[in-house]
């Protein structure tokens, strides 16, 4: 079938006011009559079914459109297993013309081929794929980007044996022919899908590993890693080429890590991606790190702080001098906590200076500055010339060492406020931390506002966790002492809307350790970490544990999510 046949397809004409996912998606407000007209007058210059444009400006998920197509349809929803033994039929469809329609069959029996379809309304497809194989047409729905990633799959396969076969690895001379084989279509595709995949399925990070015989690439959805369909082998080392030549790395240093930032439109909104390269055994190792701002509510109740937190947290936010410390494991949601706090801080009155490594969102209203350690632009640098820049406000994307934590004090001495944070396990950890490093205890009793500490958990999918009865003794073990629950437990299950993991999205756990004058006098008084933890609890501090068994009582998590990141 031609390009020409499928581009005067009538059906591509649809009228949005008529159209029953339309009508369903406005009816259930998860979209809007503005967001009909801009996906009509894209789908209208574009010859794109309505439902895909839908989909491709981000207007609602790909998820959405195929359950809602499923339910109007009353066809089941085709898993992304079942979708990796896509096959073109010995030639018989071009898949060529599957990608323009996205469609894919799965499988044939009896003179009936089943195929999944992006929009199973979509007649003109039906009708154009029985003509063409003789068979009847039995249709299930899939997601867009899945389709589209075994669709890839297929064209791969229909490439000409002598241009697949190219070597893993490029040397480093020949850079032109690196750019060359980096850009051309199924490699663009590839990345292209991934990076739509990622944002469209919330993932914080993309992996793409270079193994012994594939490629390996991996999404972090929800704090886990998940395997995605590899591309060929022989795409290895373009697929990297490409993401550099994104980033503007060096596609020819393959022997030293670098680092880069890009930023590609995903459905019609501009999102920004970190890249950290390094050198393996079998080739290069890249990391993309998804900064989609729209996911990243910058308000502390979205965030997972509750009312009693807020209570004691704003009080500390709001002192005019002082340190106040953010601390948890790598990627526990730190960096985003303190940009909460200084959108609620940010006011035209104030000069407010951050030093990151790298900064993640950019925040009108700030100077923010990225360390350059290799020219010497460290943090200790950057901070003593803010401290000649008159700010009020300083942020310190983590303190690594006493010289930055000395500067940092002497910065809360002088009047400033500095918000920073630190590599711990629970909040009573920072203060023993800084002293171990060098910090002096009376400068340190004598600055600092506050600590807290911060894991992220995975909330239950409100689709299908369900409710049981945990071991009284494990709770009685958790909580703190009086402390007041819900009894609203439930458990995961696993359905299609969170890919069988009975989880859905993060929220924060926290522990908050005020610094009152009792507490700055033991700090002075070199009690040990232990014995700090006891008079904060005894004081009323929160544990990190107990603050999720709170949540979980309330029904937004599990307790085993709660002890799979506060397991003291």
């Amino acid at each position: 079938m031609s390009d020409t046949a499928h581009n005067n397809n009538p059906s591509q004409t649809q009228d949005a006011a008529s159209d029953p996912l339309v009508i369903n998606l406005i009816e259930r407000q998860k979209l809007d009559q503005l967001g009909v007209t801009r996906a009509s007058a894209l789908a209208r210059s574009s010859g794109e079914r309505l439902s895909v444009v839908l989909s491709r400006l981000g207007l609602v998920s790909e998820l959405e459109v195929a359950q809602t197509a499923a339910k109007l349809s009353g066809l089941p929803i085709v898993e992304l297993d079942t979708l990796r033994s896509a096959t073109t039929l010995n030639g018989r469809i071009s898949a060529s013309f599957l990608k323009k329609v996205h469609a894919v069959p799965i499988g044939s029996r009896e003179n009936v081929l089943h195929v999944a379809m992006a929009d199973p309304s979509d007649s003109y497809t039906i009708s154009s794929l029985e003509l063409l194989t003789g068979f009847k047409v039995a249709v299930c729905v899939g997601v867009l980007s899945e389709i589209d990633s075994a669709i890839l799959s297929l064209i791969e396969s229909e490439t000409p044996r002598e241009e697949v076969q190219r070597p893993v690895e490029v040397h480093t001379e020949d850079v032109s022919r690196l750019r060359d084989i980096a850009s051309e279509a199924p490699v663009v595709r590839y990345v292209t899908q991934v990076l739509e995949m990622a944002v469209s399925r919330r993932a914080s990070d993309i992996h793409f590993e270079s193994q012994k015989t594939n490629l390996r690439v991996r999404l972090r959805v929800d704090g886990h890693l998940v395997d995605i369909e590899p591309p060929p082998t022989s795409m290895r080392a373009a697929i990297i080429s490409r993401i550099k030549i994104l980033a503007k790395l060096d596609i020819a240093e393959q022997r030293l890590p670098q680092d880069g930032r890009m930023t590609e439109t995903i459905r019609g909104e501009d999102v920004d991606f970190r890249i950290a390269t390094s050198p393996s055994l079998f080739g290069e190792r890249v990391v993309l790190r998804v900064l989609d701002r729209r996911r990243v509510p910058l308000e502390f109740d979205k965030l997972g702080f509750s009312p009693d937190v807020l209570k004691d947290y704003l009080p500390m936010l709001q002192q005019p001098h002082g340190i106040l410390l953010v601390t948890g494991p790598t990627g526990s949601g730190k960096t985003t906590t303190l940009y909460a706090s200084l959108a609620h801080l940010n006011r035209p009155e104030l000069n407010i200076l951050t030093v990151e490594d790298p900064v993640e969102y950019e925040m009108p209203g700030l100077t923010q500055v990225n360390v350059k350690p290799d020219i010497g632009l460290t943090f200790a640098h950057v901070l003593r010339a803010f401290l000649r820049q008159d700010p009020d406000i300083m942020m310190v994307g983590e303190i690594r060492d006493i010289e930055t934590a000395r500067i940092a004090v002497q910065a809360a001495l002088t009047g400033h406020l500095v918000l920073a944070t630190l590599h711990t396990n629970d909040a009573v950890s920072a203060v023993t931390r800084l002293v171990e490093m060098g910090v002096e205890d009376y400068l340190l009793a004598a600055t600092l506002n506050g600590v807290v500490a911060q894991r992220l958990v995975r909330t239950l999918c409100p689709d299908c966790s369900q409710p049981y009865s945990p071991d009284p003794d494990m709770i009685a073990r958790i909580a703190s002492s009086n402390q007041q629950l819900d009894h609203n437990f439930r458990k995961p299950v696993g359905c299609s809307n969170c890919n069988d993991t009975g989880y859905r999205g993060r929220t924060s756990i926290l522990e908050l350790l005020p610094i009152d004058d009792e507490f700055r006098q033991n700090i002075v008084t070199h009690n040990d970490a232990p014995a700090l933890s006891r008079m904060a609890i005894a004081a009323g501090m929160k544990p990190l544990a107990a603050s999720g068994l709170e949540l979980a009582s309330k029904g937004r998590t599990s307790i085993d999510e709660v002890l799979r990141v506060a397991k003291d």
